[in-house]
């Protein structure tokens, strides 16, 4: 667990994170997940209350538009969250994320972490907003995605 500690102590979501906080959050890692390239790891409507931080590998993160086959926007590797959504609402899985190497992740469970935040209301607070950063982000590069997806169809 030292080696998730040092992993988790030096990304940028737990920067100024006291040490003593980031070490909960290590213990609460409920495992690790090996997936094969080619397998899924959450599909698009699923429950969702897992967050995944990926150790080595890549995933593909895709949805499925009207009319069309899934279609892949980004992808996500090694040092990455996934699923992060989770966090903010129980809501069911936006997107799906498929393993495009073997991959190694450690997960959570989110009302693990929703109840450190709340322990720890600060650090919670700077947490939230950097995943909500994160989200916007990666609902920006989304939106362009579909615009350019869009206008392709168009022309």
């Amino acid at each position: 667990m030292k080696d998730n500690l040092e992993l988790l102590k030096n990304h940028p979501l737990f920067e100024g994170v006291e040490d003593a906080i980031v070490q909960v959050f290590v213990n609460c890692i409920k495992g690790t997940k090996e997936i094969k390239a080619g397998d899924i790891l959450f599909v698009e409507g699923d429950e969702g209350n897992e967050i995944y931080f990926i150790l080595s590998g890549k995933f593909e993160i895709s949805l499925l538009l009207a009319n069309s086959p899934e279609e892949g926007y980004t992808q996500l590797g090694e040092n990455e969250f996934l699923g992060h959504g989770a966090l903010l609402e129980n809501i069911d899985r936006l997107l799906t994320a498929t393993a495009v190497e073997d991959s190694e992740l450690i997960y959570w469970d989110s009302h693990d972490w929703q109840a450190i935040c709340s322990a720890h209301p600060e650090t919670g607070y700077k947490l939230v907003m950097r995943i909500a950063i994160s989200i916007a982000e990666a609902a920006r590069r989304l939106n362009k995605h579909l615009l350019n997806t869009i206008s392709w169809g168009l022309e």
